[in-house]
């Protein structure tokens, strides 16, 4: 299985099936899907190291302390994330 953050066959497999399925078309047409269904589809057949991880939201109960980054940048860091709201990914 291919890991989650790595550019690999699976992970464009899944851009390419997210921008031809209904969720790209809702989003096209301001019918915004649920971002845990967007996230859940993209991820998926891709070793994620924690599958809780899937469609979270930093900040949420048990998410606290997950950090991101591209590349060498960092994001804010988990424990200045304001309180999670319903619909925000981690």
């Amino acid at each position: 299985m291919a890991d989650w953050d790595a550019d690999s066959a699976q992970l464009t497999h899944n851009i390419e099936q997210l921008m031809t399925s209904s969720v790209w078309q809702d989003a096209t047409s301001r019918k915004f899907p649920s971002a845990h269904q967007w996230h859940g589809l993209l991820m998926q057949g891709l070793d994620v190291p924690n599958p809780d991880w899937v469609g979270a939201y930093r900040g949420a109960p048990g998410q606290e302390t997950i950090e991101v980054h591209v590349d060498d940048l960092w994001g804010m860091p988990a424990t200045q994330q304001p309180p999670a709201k319903a619909g925000g990914l981690v």
